[in-house]
């Protein structure tokens, strides 16, 4: 509800049973689970919560996403539940021990929609009853030894109850998550989390510091964001790329091509395979153009050595000069010192800026003549048909929203009278 808590009703007598408080957003998805006994809820607040409907007290609060919540279910006949948030990420969770178990990525853009199917559900109840019908009676020395397979044979089947998990997202796509049957070890994957956190820490702290710019805690413009994994192993490729395309070109031609060349299909041409991996950098992939920066900012010295005359021979040929353009004035902004200590480089770039004063001259003539065009048309059209289009399209605006001020005057003149 709008009030940020979730009422429960009985089915027959519509009778209200409890009001689950606590969120501090709108709930935006809930599910019950087969036995009627517990009811997980996802919220805006990024939280998934596990309440108990006999009592109404909340068993578990999880936070570990970091988007809102967008679709929660439980698997039938099992002790898992599912959520997904609006980062396109889900995550399982064992209800019964009240801990995460494992992360799906796979969506690009926020997630839809859950279904589950259970593939094997209740096979862990008729094993449980057929190794309870085998045993023999036993005497009052084990019956402790009973209970501790009782609990083992809890754990087991929840084992065995997999299933089929589907999934829908915003990227038009509709995935299917089958059970693995690798053997997943819960503090093994909290390790892996931990050292990603560690990963992600330590790249916000190897930001590259841009001489004389504010940081972009302080000040309102700036790059967005901070570096990440994907913008790492996008700069990661781009090294790649220029060390294929050095490479390359100081080869013999009767050398095979690289195999990366031959999958971006420039087999033959080193210089458009450098220039598509680098384009590919303000791909959503890469975190768009403030992706880019960051990428940029993670390059080696050598290689940017290597990449500002490339750069600037893309510019000159007219090669997505917007692009070229924001590279070249960033990576001489961060390697200012570099730029004005090679001779080769100033003369490199020098060049690069007669081309792009060139282009944008060009583009002005270009947009000139266009609105003289369109200006000459707009005056051959009036004196054709001896009317003034655009004054009279533009009075007649005018009457329709004096006309709409006019009835909401009268509206509001009879409600309060």
């Amino acid at each position: 509800m709008v009030n940020l808590h979730v009422d429960v009703y009985f089915a027959d007598s519509f009778k209200r049973v409890h009001s689950l408080y606590g969120m501090s957003a709108p709930v935006t998805c809930m599910d019950v689970s087969d036995d009627s006994r517990l009811l997980i809820t996802g919220s805006g607040d990024k939280t998934v919560r596990l309440w108990e409907l006999q009592f109404g007290n909340c068993l578990r609060r999880f936070v570990e996403h970091t988007d809102p919540i967008t679709a929660v279910k439980f698997m039938r006949s099992s002790t898992l539940a599912f959520s997904a948030d609006l980062g396109g990420v889900i995550r399982e969770w064992d209800v019964k021990k009240l801990q995460e178990v494992c992360t799906l990525k796979g969506h690009e853009g926020g997630v839809t929609g859950l279904s589950t199917l259970p593939t094997r559900p209740g096979l862990g109840k008729q094993m449980k009853d057929n190794r309870s019908r085998s045993q023999p009676k036993r005497g009052r020395r084990e019956a402790d030894n009973a209970d501790d397979e009782d609990a083992d044979d809890d754990d087991f089947e929840a084992d065995v109850c997999g299933g089929v998990v589907v999934s829908t997202g915003r990227d038009f796509s509709c995935r299917v998550w089958l059970e693995s049957e690798e053997l997943l070890v819960l503090e093994e994957e909290a390790e892996l989390a931990r050292e990603a956190a560690e990963d992600e820490l330590e790249l916000g702290r190897s930001e590259a510091v841009v001489p004389g710019a504010v940081a972009p805690d302080a000040g309102e413009t700036g790059p967005l964001g901070r570096p990440t994994v994907t913008t790492r192993n996008a700069a990661d490729s781009l090294m790649e790329a220029i060390d294929i395309y050095s490479s390359q070109t100081q080869s013999q031609e009767s050398e095979p091509p690289h195999p990366l060349m031959v999958a971006y299909g420039t087999a033959n041409d080193p210089d458009r395979f450098l220039f598509t991996v680098f384009s590919a950098l303000r791909l959503p992939g890469s975190a768009g153009m403030a992706g880019m920066e960051h990428a940029l900012g993670s390059l080696h010295s050598d290689h940017v050595k290597r990449l500002l005359p490339r750069l600037a021979a893309w510019l000159e040929r007219g090669w997505d000069v917007e692009l070229c353009g924001r590279a070249i004035r960033y990576l001489c902004t961060l390697h200012a010192g570099l730029v004005t200590t090679d001779a080769n480089l100033a003369s490199t770039l020098a060049a690069a800026q007669a081309a792009r004063q060139s282009y944008l001259s060009r583009t002005r003539k270009m947009l000139g003549m266009n609105l003289a065009a369109l200006s000459f048309l707009q005056q051959k059209i009036e004196e054709e048909d001896q009317v003034s289009l655009f004054s009279e399209a533009t009075d007649q605006r005018a009457k329709r929203a004096k006309k709409i001020k006019e009835r909401l005057a009268q509206r509001v003149a009879i409600a309060t009278g």
